[in-house]
């Protein structure tokens, strides 16, 4: 199976600087495009952000700090608002005639069989969605699991054909304001790219590039594309090029 594991990040599908605000048009034109691509046969499996949903409540409560007392209102708080916008992301999809199956990110780090699962649903070729959230584990208790991490995790799992974040701009840049194209794993190359000066509570476009390193190195090539302009989708499915980043061996 050919198989796509699409991030659509949170700043894409909402307003970070408005809690609890939603871009449906946005993701309705997204959507659209993914559409495309599974009509052509590919396996999709689909992760967003928290954006000012779960990002919010998150910052709010401390929930991104390592401490040994989460707040217990606040981890109900963003998993109510993950919850709620997960329901309006797969309402969409639904509504678009893709055949959503949502995976719960619990089940992600806790579901022995959650691979065979996976695999199972995809053969019947059932679009997967999930979402970074607060999970809790026996072994690490409470933690915030972004959706940055949950790719990596679902590309030891499936071993995808390609990685695909989305985000809200054209891809990674150096500290001059330049698109930087090409990214090979083996680089040290962190020092040279400029990161936002706003921090959500999941390490931004830092964390993912270290995520997309990771499954360079092992599995497949990883790209980062603006989610804004979803016509590159395409392109980069019919072509395997656009405008983005590429992290690639």
């Amino acid at each position: 199976m050919k198989i796509y594991i699409i991030k659509i990040g949170g700043s894409v599908i909402t307003n970070k600087n408005k809690p609890l605000s939603f871009k449906r048009v946005q993701l309705v034109k997204i959507i659209k495009s993914i559409y495309k691509i599974y009509k052509e046969g590919v396996r999709l499996i689909i992760i967003h952000g928290g954006g000012s949903f779960g990002h919010y409540f998150a910052k709010k409560y401390n929930l991104h700090k390592k401490q040994e007392n989460y707040s217990k209102i606040g981890i109900s708080h963003t998993k109510f608002a993950m919850r709620k916008l997960n329901n309006l992301v797969a309402k969409e999809f639904i509504k678009n005639n893709l055949p959503i199956f949502p995976i719960e990110p619990c089940n992600l780090h806790t579901n022995k069989n959650i691979s065979s699962l996976i695999k199972n649903l995809l053969q019947k070729n059932f679009v997967l969605i999930t979402y970074g959230d607060v999970v809790f584990t026996i072994k690490n208790g409470f933690k915030i699991t972004s959706g940055d991490e949950l790719v990596k995790l679902l590309s030891n799992t499936i071993k995808p054909t390609k990685v695909i974040f989305l985000s809200d701009v054209d891809g990674v840049y150096n500290n001059k304001g330049e698109l930087i194209t090409k990214i090979k794993p083996e680089e040290e190359f962190l020092s040279d790219i400029k990161f936002s000066k706003s921090k959500d509570a999941t390490g931004e476009m830092k964390n993912k590039i270290k995520e997309s390193i990771e499954i360079a190195k092992k599995f497949c090539p990883v790209w980062v594309i603006n989610g804004k302009k979803p016509e590159r989708l395409i392109e980069l499915h019919k072509t395997g090029k656009t405008i983005g980043t590429i992290i690639k061996n």
